[in-house]
């Protein structure tokens, strides 16, 4: 199985890198090998769904993408508008394109949301949304196969 992660970060637009300093558990524990998970670092959560449609087009070669970010709620509504755009940019792109896109923005109201959520007191959800892309990739092939069983009933008779 082979992996992109987008991941928000405050510096500059990265080329393409190994995984290092980021954890790939639930990836490599369902299949795929850490040398097949690319991680792709954007300047911003708004910028995740425009990186997002560019891998997507044409022949990129991944099972999935997993798109993590993380937005702080500051004392005006740009939390609002960045946090609506990226989850409905991804939203379309999950709509519109055949390969699951796991959902890891975080929204919260302080560093210590972010922490607990990041993996501390609250779960993983970094590691919630590589499973939710590897779980869908699974029922994605078992509905093409469904389909394809069903054409291959209707041919035969």
């Amino acid at each position: 199985m082979q992996a992109a992660g987008g991941t928000a970060s405050s510096s500059a637009a990265s080329t393409p890198s190994s995984p290092s300093g980021c954890s790939t558990g639930p990836s490599t524990r369902h299949g795929a090998a850490a040398r097949d998970i690319t991680v792709i670092r954007v300047p911003g959560a708004y910028e995740l769904p425009h990186v997002a449609a560019r891998i997507l087009e044409g022949a990129h070669g991944f099972d999935a993408l997993v798109v993590l970010g993380c937005l702080m709620r500051g004392d005006t509504i740009h939390f609002d508008l960045i946090a609506g755009e990226a989850t409905k940019g991804l939203g379309a792109l999950a709509m519109a394109h055949p390969i699951p896109i796991g959902f890891g923005v975080l929204t919260t109201d302080t560093l210590e949301q972010a922490v607990h959520r990041a993996g501390a007191k609250h779960g993983n959800k970094g590691a919630e949304a590589a499973l939710a892309a590897v779980e869908q990739r699974s029922l994605y092939r078992a509905i093409r196969q469904a389909a394809g069983a069903q054409e291959g009933l209707r041919a035969s008779s």
